[in-house]
C-alpha cells in the first residue's frame, strides 16, 4: 500500500472524494525521499491516524523527524520557508510549545494537486532517541534505538520551554482547511457561526467560505483559489 493510502470503511467504500485519493500519497513518497537524501535527519516517523491506521482522505500528516542535535534549529528553519525541498507552502505556524525539549514543532499547509494539504511536523533531538509504540517507521539510519516511551509520553513528560504566538491571520488560515474536513466528516459543529456552533453543513460551509473571501494572509491571493477548491470538493462530496 502507497505512503498514506486511505483507510476502506467497514463496507469497502472509500471515505472520500477521488480527487483527494492520491494528494496524500504523493506528498508523502517525495517526503521520504527528501528526508532519507537529508544526513541530517537521522528517523522519521508516522504518527497521530495515519500510524493508527484510521485516516481518511481528508487527513492530514503528522511527522515526527528525530533530528541531529545540533541541526534541529537549520531543519526547523528549512522548513518554514516558502519553498522547501518538501513542497510549496501556503501557511505555515511555528509553535514549539506543541513539541518536546529543545525540539520543535511547525504546522505547515502545502500547496498539493492544486488542494491544501495540513502537514504537522514535530521535530525531536536525536538524543532523545525514537518513540515507536505509538508511531510508524518510515526510516531510521542506525537502526532502531528506542527511547523507551510513547512520543505522547514524550511530550507529557518532556514538553519544550520555549513559546511563539502565530499572527491571527495565518492561524485563521490554517484552521480553515482543518474545519471543512471535519465538515465533511459530518461535523458541522466544528465550526462557529456567530459564535455558536454551525446547525448544519450548509451554515457551516457558508461561514467559511466567508473566511476565504475575507483572508488577509499575506499571501492570500495564492491561498483563496486552493481553499475554495478544497470548499467546493467537500460541498460536492467528489
Amino acid at each position: 500500500m502507497p505512503y498514506g493510502a486511505p483507510s476502506l470503511q467497514g463496507d469497502g467504500r472509500r471515505a472520500g472524494p477521488p480527487v483527494l485519493l492520491g494528494q496524500r500519497p504523493r506528498f508523502m513518497q517525495r517526503a521520504v525521499e527528501v528526508a532519507r537524501k537529508d544526513e541530517r535527519i537521522r528517523a522519521l516517523m508516522l504518527w497521530g491516524s495515519l500510524a493508527r491506521g484510521d485516516a481518511d482522505e481528508w487527513t492530514g500528516v503528522e511527522y515526527i523527524a528525530s533530528v541531529s542535535d545540533e541541526s534541529v534549529s537549520d531543519v526547523l528553519d528549512e522548513l518554514s520557508q516558502k519553498d522547501s525541498p518538501y513542497g510549496r507552502s501556503l501557511v505555515s505556524l511555528r509553535m514549539p510549545q506543541n513539541g518536546v525539549e529543545d525540539g520543535g514543532f511547525i504546522s505547515v499547509t502545502y500547496l498539493q494537486s492544486g488542494l491544501p494539504l495540513h502537514v504537522d511536523w514535530y521535530i525531536c533531538p536525536f538524543s532523545l532517541g525514537f518513540p515507536v509504540q505509538d508511531t510508524k517507521p518510515l526510516f531510521a539510519r542506525e537502526g532502531w534505538p528506542e527511547s523507551g516511551m510513547s512520543f505522547a509520553e514524550l511530550l507529557r513528560n518532556r514538553p519544550s520551554r520555549k513559546s511563539c504566538v502565530p499572527t491571527d491571520s495565518d492561524l485563521l488560515a490554517t484552521m480553515i482547511p482543518i474545519n471543512v474536513a471535519e465538515v465533511a466528516r459530518g461535523r458541522p459543529e466544528a465550526v462557529l457561526v456567530d459564535g455558536k456552533p454551525a446547525n448544519d453543513r450548509i451554515d457551516a460551509y457558508d461561514e467559511l467560505s466567508r473566511r476565504i473571501a475575507e483572508l488577509h494572509a499575506a499571501n492570500s491571493s495564492e491561498i483563496q483559489p486552493a481553499f475554495f477548491y478544497h470548499l467546493g470538493i467537500a460541498r460536492r462530496g467528489r
